[in-house]
C-alpha cells in the first residue's frame, strides 16, 4: 500500500482482518527468541503501517509472534496517531537526507537507535 498523501510511504501488512465492522492489521513474526527490543521494533512497524493505510476503520492491529517454533504470543496494538505521524516524519527525514542525496547513513550502534 502506498500513501496517497505522502508517496514515499509504503506499507506491506501481512494480513487484513475484518472483525465486527472493523479493519485490523495482522503483523506476523517468527523468532528464535523474543525480547522487549524486538517487540518494540515490530510494534513500531505496525504503527507505521496503520498510519500509512490511513483508513479511519483501522484503529488497532495484532502482532502474532511464533517464538522458538513452539510458543505463540498475540499482542493487540492500539493505533496511536501521534506516534504514527512521528514515524512518518522520521521516514521523510531519512528519505530526504539519504535517498535523495545518495548518501550512505552511518551505522548506528544498538544504543544509538531510538524509535
Amino acid at each position: 500500500y502506498r500513501s496517497l498523501s505522502n508517496p514515499i510511504c509504503y506499507a506491506t501488512p501481512d494480513r487484513f482482518l475484518f472483525l465486527n465492522n472493523e479493519i485490523v492489521i495482522l503483523e506476523i513474526k517468527v523468532s528464535a527468541f523474543w525480547n522487549k527490543e524486538k517487540k518494540a521494533m515490530a510494534t513500531a512497524q505496525l504503527q507505521y503501517q496503520m498510519q500509512v493505510c490511513k483508513s479511519p476503520k483501522i484503529k488497532r492491529g495484532f502482532l502474532a509472534t511464533l517464538i522458538g517454533g513452539t510458543k505463540l504470543e498475540l499482542s493487540e496494538v492500539v493505533r496511536d496517531n501521534c506516534y504514527g505521524e512521528f514515524l512518518i516524519e522520521k521516514a521523510e527525514e531519512f528519505w530526504n537526507e539519504y535517498i535523495l542525496t545518495n548518501k550512505q547513513p552511518q551505522e548506528a550502534g544498538k544504543e544509538k537507535v531510538k524509535i
